[in-house]
């Protein structure tokens, strides 16, 4: 079935057993089903429900698809549905108050790719295959979900006010909130609850990994998990980076313009973490298996004060403060017993409690400071570069030889100081 005019072609409800297209400078098509494929060129609007459905691909995506809601008795909704094939869409949106007030729905038997989306009750987007939506704004709930692939949205708005109004993304590959490239991030990518909206969102993959690339967010993000064997990444360019529960194997978390607030659990993976400042648990991850692999911390702004922490890696801990010290009595060590472990700290300034390795490599580069206990278990501490601080104690097989900062990193000055091992 083809309706077709150079200006105007408007279809209320219609049926083909094969393909159905609607072509016009505006069209216009309410209700449509097809057994192929179907095509709506610019637009299918109407007051009560909008709804296309076709087996194999629906698309529309330079099209429009909209209920306004006049004359509705009920909620009036947009629905593009493909049993087997794609859903393409330019725009979804319902403009429908009260009773009148619809969801707007995507479902498809393959992959689900859509522009905006506005809806005055849900949106919602189901697929079998990948999804990509590049924008979603709800005043109730936004579900997006890949049953056989990832599932990105790039944006999302919650504009319904108080509690229960929630972002839920999940797939079985990569679940995405924001853009997937952390280096193509803009100020569309975000999470804005607003109106009073107390909303969560989530970010959950089963079978892949989650990521969290924005702009900014509004409110903190509830949960992003990955599988098991999973990473998360998680990018955010201005403010606050909170993220009240996290888990993968692998984390890369940064806040690059501003603190970030994370609680997390590795299966067993690295911990990189890198903003301007930490609070709550952001430096205390937790090991569900017992251990961490690489931990590598860094302050981007000022001193980095790690209290009276006591932090563990299973192979490399690295501690870097760019523009400040690293103050506190904070304990660290590296290593699982086995001479695999090496512990490296550079700032301006450093005080630290104790730092173990079960290896010979333990670095320290600042100009002042004080340290407690140096303790490396095997060989020697290895080019320990401390400069004007002081030392309590050291523990090696050998000499430890401390450097001047300006000899790094040819080791080419010995300071005349030597610390002979007290064990």
């Amino acid at each position: 079935m083809v309706v077709s005019a150079s200006t105007s072609a408007t279809l209320g409800s219609g049926s083909a057993s094969r393909d159905l297209k609607v072509y016009g400078a505006t069209s216009s098509l309410t209700i449509g089903s097809a057994a192929r494929d179907l095509f709506v060129v610019t637009s299918a609007t109407a007051g009560d429900a909008v709804e296309i459905t076709a087996t194999s691909d629906i698309l529309a995506s330079a099209a429009t698809l909209k209920s306004t809601g006049v004359g509705a008795a009920d909620d009036a909704h947009v629905l593009a549905k493909s049993t087997n094939g794609a859903v393409n869409v330019g725009s979804g949106v319902t403009e429908g108050a009260g009773v009148a007030a619809g969801d707007v729905t995507f479902d498809a038997g393959d992959t689900i790719t859509a522009g905006s989306t506005l809806a005055t009750r849900d949106v919602k987007a189901v697929a079998a295959g990948d999804i990509d939506l590049a924008s979603a704004t709800s005043a109730r709930d936004i579900s997006v979900t890949s049953n056989g692939g990832q599932a990105i949205l790039r944006k999302a708005v919650l504009t319904g006010s108080g509690t229960g109004h929630d972002l839920s993304i999940t797939a079985s590959g990569n679940a995405v909130l924001g853009d997937p490239d952390y280096a193509a991030i803009t100020t569309a990518n975000l999470f804005s609850p607003t109106g009073g909206n107390t909303g969560t969102a989530s970010v959950k993959s089963t079978g892949g990994d989650a990521v969290v690339n924005i702009d900014s967010a509004s409110n903190g993000i509830a949960l992003v998990a990955s599988a098991i064997a999973g990473n998360v990444t998680g990018l955010q360019k201005t403010g606050d980076l909170v993220i009240d529960e996290l888990a993968a194997y692998n984390i890369t978390l940064e806040a690059m313009g501003g603190t970030l607030d994370v609680s997390a659990i590795s299966s067993g993976g690295d911990y990189t973490v890198t903003a301007q400042g930490f609070v709550g648990d952001a430096l205390a991850p937790y090991p569900y298996f017992g251990d961490l692999l690489d931990v590598t911390i860094t302050d981007t702004l000022g001193d980095l004060d790690l209290g009276t922490l006591s932090l563990h890696a299973g192979h490399k801990l690295t501690i870097t403060a760019q523009n400040g010290a690293v103050t506190g009595l904070g304990q660290l060590d590296a290593g699982t017993g086995i001479g695999d472990g090496e512990v490296e700290v550079t700032a301006a300034g450093i005080t630290l409690d104790t730092v173990q390795s079960d290896a010979s490599d333990i670095y320290i580069e600042a100009n002042s400071g004080q340290l407690g206990a140096l303790d490396a278990a095997s060989a020697r501490l290895g080019r320990s570069n401390v400069g004007g601080m002081s030392v309590a104690s050291a523990t090696g097989a050998n000499l430890i030889d401390v450097f001047l900062p300006t000899a790094r990193p040819s080791w080419g000055r010995r300071s005349s100081l030597e610390l002979a091992p007290t064990a």
